[in-house]
């Protein structure tokens, strides 16, 4: 029995780091993006979340009964502001996804989590990206994010009254968003709350570096080790690797932005491309990227 018929995969991220890349990818091992499916389902599920991220989570809780969270562990579902789901909701929201299907999300490091993709028998697969790439991707994000197949982002009300320098500054440092009435954190916790994921040995971490190919400012021989990389831990034979490699640029995801490993270094002007270097510097040491610009 092949792996599609046993087990199904959690592709997770931090927001603007890949997410679908890494997506794409698993979809040319022929895993099916349980997101845009059009599986009937029962309508005692139809309230379940499509993509593990803080709105669809927040959303979903409102037609779950009430849960008690000082009588259970609970696991963070988001980034920059973590909506709290008990372990009993989170395995029955996971434990619907078909076999052969992946599910998108974005969920910081946690045990508890761990320990149910395992009971489920899900592939867990985690994608990071150059820090200071992930943010100058996300700042525009949020004002823009209505415009794709998404409602307005949740901080939108708050940046749309900051200048772009103010927004970074909210970004780097977290803080009170007085329109969401949210507590934001640090850029710094956010991402190493995600990074953290590398200390689970059934977590396949990979990097978007390594992942997007020539296309993307990348090298063919990172990207076909990656794809290696996947196709083992997904117990499958890769049969040709140039063949999943020219798949894997899509320009046409809606989300997609530049898609090229150093396209920050060219859209910023350059007193927030040094704010942005000077800040991450502890980050790109602790994950090895170039502090070069």
């Amino acid at each position: 029995m092949s792996s599609l018929e046993t087990t199904r995969i959690l592709v997770n991220s931090l927001p603007k780091s890949g997410t679908h890349l890494l997506a794409k990818a698993v979809k040319t091992f022929g895993y099916q993006d349980y997101f845009t499916s059009s599986l009937p389902i029962p309508d005692n599920l139809s309230t379940y979340p499509k993509f593990l991220n803080h709105r669809q989570a927040l959303n979903a809780l409102k037609n779950e009964p009430s849960q008690n969270l000082d009588a259970e562990n609970t696991i963070g579902i988001g980034s920059l502001h973590l909506c709290q789901v008990t372990e009993s909701v989170l395995e029955n929201w996971l434990s619907v996804i078909p076999q052969g299907y992946y599910l998108q999300g974005h969920i910081p490091e946690n045990a508890h989590l761990s320990l149910i993709l395992n009971k489920l028998n899900y592939r867990h697969l985690m994608i990071i990206r150059d820090p200071r790439a992930v943010i100058a991707s996300l700042i525009p994000f949020i004002t823009q994010a209505k415009n794709t197949l998404f409602k307005a982002h949740f901080l939108e009300a708050d940046f749309i009254k900051m200048s772009l320098e103010q927004r970074f500054d909210f970004i780097l440092k977290g803080g009170y968003a007085e329109q969401a009435d949210l507590e934001i954190e640090d850029f710094k916790h956010v991402y190493r709350s995600f990074y953290q994921w590398k200390n689970h040995p059934n977590c396949l971490l990979l990097r978007f570096e390594d992942l997007i190919g020539e296309q993307g400012g990348g090298k063919k021989a990172s990207q076909h080790k990656a794809l290696i990389d996947i196709a083992h831990y997904l117990d499958i034979e890769l049969k040709a690797v140039e063949s999943h490699a020219s798949r894997l640029f899509d320009p046409t995801v809606t989300t997609f932005r530049i898609g090229k490993i150093d396209s920050w270094k060219e859209t910023l002007a350059p007193k927030l491309i040094n704010k942005l270097t000077d800040y991450c510097e502890p980050l790109c040491q602790e994950l090895g990227y170039s502090l070069s610009i």
